[in-house]
């Protein structure tokens, strides 16, 4: 089983943070995100990422969107840099995103494997100039394999690099993700669980409570 420390200590972070942000949010929406993930060999080297992600918003009043994501990756002792480029569309909304990444193995700590990734998002919105270049930080922990499944936790923050009229600080938001990874096949996995994802804005903050799904191919 997993080690029940870890779970349960995850877990309390997990309701500490629905909580807190549930009680300072202005708007609360519920929706749910599923992306298809493969990752070619180029040769032992370089590989080649493709992302498809559909986010779906329970509300109809609110946008869902799509995004599609493509880039280079180049493997290092553990560590991979990547240069991406993604089109994200919603309603009458088109934005093109490049990212540049790096992402490091720290190995098994505690029995999971943690790793961390950086990115800075240069963004682009068609006829539109309202949107923030971002950084991202995001920590990963993944317990070791156990009956076949890894429970999976990661939080990422998003810090703006410029002033924006929509935000109340350098902080664009906050996601939050709980769940499982179950082995499909040799190579097909799925991770699904709980995206939790607080953004601050002037006008009045929103929290999202979302289902998320990804099949890695």
């Amino acid at each position: 089983m997993f080690n029940k420390k870890v779970i349960k200590a995850i877990h309390t972070l997990l309701l500490i943070t629905c909580l807190s942000t549930q009680v300072i949010s202005n708007e609360s929406r519920t929706g749910a995100w599923y992306s298809v993930i493969h990752k070619t060999m180029l040769n032992e080297t370089y590989s080649w990422w493709t992302e498809i992600q559909l986010r779906y918003d329970f509300n109809p009043k609110n946008t869902s969107e799509t995004l599609i994501r493509n880039g280079l990756l180049w493997t290092l002792p553990d560590s991979e840099i990547g240069l991406l480029y993604a089109l994200v569309t919603g309603d009458n909304r088109k934005e093109h995103r490049i990212t540049l990444q790096h992402i490091q193995s720290y190995g098994v700590i505690f029995d999971m494997n943690i790793t961390q990734r950086i990115s800075y998002e240069y963004r682009m919105q068609e006829n539109q100039d309202t949107l923030v270049n971002r950084l991202r930080f995001r920590l990963k922990a993944e317990t070791t394999p156990e009956n076949n499944s890894n429970l999976i936790f990661w939080n990422e923050v998003f810090i703006n690099t410029e002033e924006s009229s929509n935000f109340r600080g350098v902080l664009n938001h906050n996601r939050l993700f709980l769940g499982i990874k179950l082995p499909l096949s040799a190579n097909i996995n799925i991770e699904l669980g709980y995206l939790n994802l607080y953004t601050p804005r002037k006008n009045g903050d929103i929290i999202e409570h979302n289902i998320m799904m990804s099949t890695y191919l």
